[in-house]
């Protein structure tokens, strides 16, 4: 399982090695520029489907994954 805190570092770096700056990754997901950079800052916590909007944005795969308890 993964954290909101440590998706959003993924996300940070994928980012990043896009060459993406926070406007225009905000815009493929949808949202404001300010928002990203509240969310990348920690200063806001966003849903998971925003988390997966911006993973989404910067390239990464998103895969959500079912399985039975241990």
């Amino acid at each position: 399982m993964i954290t909101k805190k440590q998706a959003l570092k993924k996300i940070t770096k994928a980012r990043e090695r896009a060459g993406l700056s926070q406007r225009q990754a905000a815009e493929k997901a949808g949202i404001s520029q300010p928002a990203w950079h509240y969310i990348e800052a920690g200063t806001n916590q966003p849903h998971w489907d925003t988390i997966i909007a911006m993973a989404l944005a910067v390239g990464l795969d998103v895969r959500l994954e079912f399985t039975e308890p241990s």
